[in-house]
């Protein structure tokens, strides 16, 4: 029953005096005598073991310093949390943990003032390009509408649902911020990786369209407030007829415009809906290869237009792709009527145009 910190397999009478016998520091002759009394007991109460082991001990102060006087004291709490005073600069209760010396944010400051202010989303390192395209999108309401109110197919979906969570925050949440983790994992986006908007717009747009077409016909609204029409009509400039593809009708989600010498936007959208000359084509009448203009005939417009600036473009003489710095002044509002007159329909060939592919502005 006598444990030893040394030459364990030797006989008791062996110790040497003074060595460390059991858990308390004794003398041979003590611990003999206690072993002794053990082994002549009959029956050895709880008592007897709890004087052998030495528990009764006084455990001592919690914020005492560890001495080899308490060493064979198995109550001894000494050192085990450092005093307020001291400089222990390891373990858990070091000073620099930031779960000691720096306490979170205090949740009343975090709370909206008013339910109209504004939440923002965290940026996790990389993620502002997600945080602006979901902030944008809230606030279109037959999206946010469609989003709120998702049926039951919607909701299993994993993205709709955090995005759903999202909306709700920003909309009815108590706290000036929402955490957009949850979502940018789903996605399955690098939070420490700058993504471009546009490619992530188009991703986002498509994937909703696509949940939207399977879960019931009332969504089918939703996407259509970003939804436009086009026609890219093509004129023979020999026989001065149209190209039977010029009636074919395509969905369009964005405007692509580009900044030139600090124009502002209506003057980028004249050039982006100008026509352009386009050599070699095939004309279908001529049974030739012609000049074409090409016309860019937009035959409805989507109720929230999303318009995309063009910041980078080739330099054929370098092989490389420049970032366009200009800048570009956006008005307050846009007539897009008066934009549109570059459009086919108000041109001299309008009338033509008109019998293949009618107009009917939405």
């Amino acid at each position: 029953m006598v444990s030893k910190k040394k030459g364990a397999s030797k006989k008791a009478g062996q110790a040497s005096k003074g060595e460390t016998v059991g858990v308390l520091t004794l003398s041979y002759e003590e611990a003999k005598a206690r072993l002794e009394h053990l082994e002549g007991l009959e029956q050895v109460s709880q008592n007897d073991l709890v004087e052998y082991y030495g528990v009764d001990q006084d455990p001592g102060e919690l914020h005492a310093r560890p001495s080899t006087q308490r060493k064979g004291n198995p109550n001894c709490l000494a050192g085990m949390v450092p005093s307020p005073e001291g400089t222990r600069v390891k373990g858990i209760w070091s000073k620099d943990h930031p779960s000691l010396c720096k306490p979170g944010d205090d949740p009343k400051q975090l709370r909206r003032s008013a339910p109209s202010q504004p939440t923002g989303l965290t940026n996790l390192g990389a993620t502002c390009y997600v945080n602006a395209l979901v902030q944008a999108l809230f606030y279109v309401p037959p999206l946010r509408k469609g989003i709120l109110h998702a049926n039951d197919v919607l909701r299993a979906d994993p993205a709709i649902s955090q995005l759903r969570r999202i909306f709700a925050m920003m909309q009815a949440g108590p706290f000036s911020k929402v955490d957009s983790k949850p979502l940018v994992s789903t996605l399955r986006l690098p939070e420490d990786v700058q993504q471009d908007l546009q490619e992530f717009k188009t991703f986002l747009f498509g994937y909703l369209e696509e949940r939207f077409a399977e879960a019931a016909t009332q969504y089918d609204d939703v996407m259509k407030a970003f939804r436009g029409r086009e026609s890219w009509a093509m004129r023979c400039e020999k026989c001065k007829k149209f190209s039977s593809k010029s009636t074919e009708v395509q969905r369009f989600y964005e405007v692509q415009v580009e900044p030139e010498h600090s124009r502002g936007l209506p003057v980028c959208l004249e050039r982006a809906f100008a026509s352009e000359e386009v050599e070699g084509v095939n004309c279908e009448h001529c049974k030739a290869r012609r000049t074409f203009t090409r016309f860019h005939a937009v035959r409805e417009l989507p109720e929230y237009l999303v318009l995309s600036v063009k910041r980078y473009k080739w330099d054929l003489r370098s092989g490389e792709r420049k970032k366009i710095n200009s800048q570009m002044q956006f008005p307050t509002s846009l007539d897009m009527g008066r934009i549109l007159e570059t459009s086919i329909y108000a041109t001299d060939f309008g009338e033509e145009l008109q019998k293949h592919c009618p107009y009917q502005p939405g």
